[in-house]
């Protein structure tokens, strides 16, 4: 689970983070992602990753979380399939 240190970064560099995450697992299945890149790309430490997240897994299933929040921003119960298309 994401750690709250995560959750309480300044928004700069939570999302500097978050864009190297998504850079990694982008190129990268999770098998073969590897923290070396995602802290050089954010420009964190390897302890701050582990500050921030357990592990690797921790992290991708929270930059898919985000995801998912984002990709479900204002479709709600009364969206029709029409509605849904236009958001996107």
């Amino acid at each position: 689970m994401v750690k709250a240190t995560f959750t309480n970064l300044n928004a700069e560099k939570k999302a500097a983070v978050t864009a190297a995450l998504l850079k990694e697992f982008s190129a990268h299945p999770l098998a073969d992602a590897q923290v070396a890149r995602i802290v050089k790309d954010a420009g964190i430490s390897r302890g701050s990753f582990y500050k921030y997240f357990d592990d690797l897994t921790d992290a991708y299933q929270c930059l898919f979380s985000q995801a998912m929040q984002d990709l479900h921003t204002g479709v709600g119960r009364s969206s029709t399939a029409a509605d849904i298309y236009q958001t996107t």
